[in-house]
């Protein structure tokens, strides 16, 4: 008699077949499970990655707003004296940065912001041509700007002048000295005199190297009221090349830029140098009164860095400024 228990070949056959597929229906659904996961992960982190990118260019835009208004507002003040503009735009810079880093902070973000140079001139002008080239205090023999390094635009307008000079002295260097008015330019060698006066009819622009008078002389119809112009940064008088003010722009290391005689004739001036003033109180604060003088900041560099755990972003910031100013 046959067993029940008796299992067909074939049977088992099937069974393995049956089991191999549903082996490979499990490993695909495993695969396609880890495959979402990691893609999941993938874009959450490029996701995040963007972010943090956005963050970064927002705050570096910010903060470049932020110096920009500080410079301005410093240069509102009309500060005199440059170390004292440089003084209060750092104050500022920090004071921002101190608040700037406690908000980042409160995100993650680790964020500083350092000066690293600061560029400012001193721009001097008498704008009322019926004043006298005194300074506030009516002292007529003053310096206007010393540790000069570098000079930017320099126009002066002689609206009138008592001081008359004989044509028998109008080469005399001494005569000249002693009673016309003139600015002096001196650096650690030489000393420039641009002498303005009247000889006979004549307006006269002469200039002094050392004592030696330049053989180029300027002479103009007097008449009161009707201004000659001096053009140092170009070398012209009256639109004319002026070859006897070409050393204006060859003046070299630290310098100095004066008035003498001041008193003996009137007009306006407006100076631009990278100097000092020697004293405030030469200067007034009314430009109908007096000289006025004022340091204009024109550059602030910066580095600015910016970090979170996955990015360190490090970079320089220039904000440049005053050119309205001087």
């Amino acid at each position: 008699m046959a067993s029940l228990k008796t299992i067909r070949r074939d049977d088992r056959g099937q069974l393995l077949l049956v089991g191999a597929f549903i082996l490979a229906i499990l490993l695909v659904a495993l695969a396609v499970v880890l495959n979402a996961a990691v893609y999941t992960e993938t874009l959450a982190a490029r996701g995040s990655d963007r972010v943090d990118v956005s963050d970064t260019v927002q705050y570096r835009a910010d903060t470049e707003r932020a110096l920009t208004g500080l410079v301005a507002s410093v240069n509102e003040n009309a500060t005199t004296s440059r170390d004292d503009a440089e003084a209060t735009l750092r104050a500022g810079v920090t004071d921002w940065d101190a608040v700037s880093a406690r908000q980042q902070a409160a995100t993650g973000r680790a964020t500083s912001v350092t000066v690293t140079d600061v560029d400012a001139v001193t721009t001097v002008s008498q704008t009322n041509d019926s004043l006298t080239f005194t300074n506030a205090s009516a002292a007529s023999d003053w310096t206007v700007v010393e540790n000069v390094t570098d000079t930017g635009p320099f126009t002066l307008s002689v609206a009138s002048t008592d001081t008359e000079i004989p044509p028998a002295n109008a080469t005399d260097v001494a005569t000249l000295d002693s009673q016309a008015f003139h600015v002096e330019v001196t650096n650690s060698t030489t000393t420039w005199q641009v002498f303005v006066f009247r000889s006979g009819p004549n307006l006269t622009v002469a200039v002094a190297s050392s004592g030696s008078l330049d053989p180029y002389t300027y002479e103009t119809t007097y008449v009161a009221g009707d201004p000659v112009e001096l053009d140092f940064t170009n070398a012209r008088i009256d639109g004319t090349p002026a070859p006897n003010l070409a050393f204006y722009e060859g003046v070299s290391g630290p310098s100095s830029v004066a008035i003498s005689n001041g008193a003996n004739a009137a007009g306006s001036y407006t100076l631009v140098v990278d100097g000092d003033v020697v004293s405030p109180d030469d200067y007034s604060n009314d430009p109908e009164a007096g000289p006025t003088a004022r340091a204009v900041l024109t550059r602030l560099d910066v580095t600015l860095r910016y970090e979170l755990a996955n990015l360190r972003y490090e970079a320089p910031i220039s904000v440049t400024a005053g050119g309205n100013d001087v």
